[in-house]
């Protein structure tokens, strides 16, 4: 895709393919074999003889559907709050989800909301900054969530980082299907 357009691809046209799994990303050069229209737009691929890799996350995500309340710091006044989904949540970052942009990159934000950890209700604050923002591709998304921002957390003391790791571990041990 490049500016939410397809880019026609031909056969034997060469091109490197960039994959993201868990905590890593994974780059090679390969050959397009094949097109394919039906029953879906995908290729057929030549395989590599390197496949470059990198860790580019410090935890696994896991995906989740927290409401949060987002603001910048220092500010008290309810109005200037903002509303978002946790979409995935790390021990040291997330994906939040929201109407409208939440703060630019590079800009930081205090993300709170109530989860639920062993049955229990806790209360989770973290400060972050936004490493990016992007939004949905659109293709007929009537769907009002579509700002996406990567946030990581900053200066995260030992005790506030035990909510979101035990969330992270508490779900990925009764439900690994959510990992992100």
């Amino acid at each position: 895709m490049s500016n939410g357009m397809h880019v026609p691809e031909h056969e034997h046209d060469k091109i490197v393919a960039r994959v993201f799994s868990s905590q890593k990303a994974f780059a090679f050069d390969c050959s397009v074999v094949r097109v394919c229209k039906l029953p879906y737009d995908y290729l057929h691929l030549t395989y590599s003889d390197v496949v470059q890799g990198a860790v580019i996350r410090k935890s696994p995500r896991i995906k989740t559907g927290i409401i949060a309340s987002i603001a910048r710091p220092g500010t008290d006044d309810s109005r200037e709050k903002q509303s978002g989904v946790l979409i995935n949540l790390s021990a040291d970052g997330a994906l939040i989800k929201a109407r409208q942009p939440l703060a630019g990159k590079a800009q930081e934000i205090v993300l709170s909301s109530r989860v639920t950890l062993h049955n229990m209700e806790a209360y989770l604050t973290m400060k972050a900054i936004v490493c990016n923002v992007f939004t949905e591709e659109e293709k007929e998304n009537t769907e009002p969530l579509k700002f996406h921002h990567g946030i990581q957390c900053m200066d995260l003391q030992p005790n506030d980082s035990v909510i979101p790791q035990s969330l992270s571990y508490q779900q990925m041990i009764e439900q690994s299907h959510t990992l992100a």
